[in-house]
């Protein structure tokens, strides 16, 4: 009877120690074997992320400079006011004509009122990856001056989008000359 007794006894504390010890320590390491698993799966994306910047990285490096250049001035990363002036005042330079009164209004972003623009409104203007400008400037010229103008600011580079035109003749004896008024808008990424 005491081999019986001493048999259970043994069986108790076996038991016992199993479901009071071994069993949560082996859910503990389950847990923590799967945050490891989680965590290599982390570690595997990262260092995916690391080729691919690596490899994004050289195609960058191997362009030309110049092509670098090219790229920079049609989407800058920053808004340069004065070499925007500089370039659109020499294409109009070009062209027999200059710019006057130039105004630079930098809180005109050009993105959706979500007051007035109904379904457009409900998209988050945060997440637009640009910012823009509004350029105002005053020119005098001859109509075929001012459209060779405008051919070659479309053709630039740079991107800019033409909001406002106006036009103004001021004859002379000479020759028919006009006074337009342009408002145009420039982008670059945030």
């Amino acid at each position: 009877m005491m081999k019986f007794f001493i048999i259970t006894l043994m069986l108790l504390i076996a038991g016992a120690a199993f479901f009071g010890y071994t069993s949560p320590a082996y859910s503990k390491v389950k847990l923590l074997q799967a945050q490891a698993d989680q965590l290599d799966q982390i570690l595997e994306e990262a260092s995916e992320f690391q080729r691919l910047k690596t490899a994004l990285l050289a195609k960058y490096n191997s362009l030309p400079t110049d092509q670098l250049v090219r790229l920079q001035k049609l989407l800058p990363d920053h808004v340069d006011n004065v070499r925007l002036i500089l370039d659109v005042d020499s294409l109009a330079a070009k062209n027999g004509m200059s710019l006057e009164n130039v105004i630079i209004n930098a809180s005109d972003d050009g993105a959706p009122d979500a007051a007035n623009n109904g379904a457009l409104g409900a998209i988050n203007v945060q997440s637009i990856p640009y910012d823009s400008l509004t350029l105002q400037f005053r020119t005098t010229g001859s109509y075929d001056e001012f459209v060779q103008f405008m051919r070659q600011l479309e053709s630039s580079l740079r991107l800019v989008d033409v909001v406002e035109l106006s036009a103004h003749s001021a004859a002379t004896a000479e020759d028919l000359v006009y006074t337009f008024d342009v408002k145009v808008r420039t982008y670059w990424l945030k």
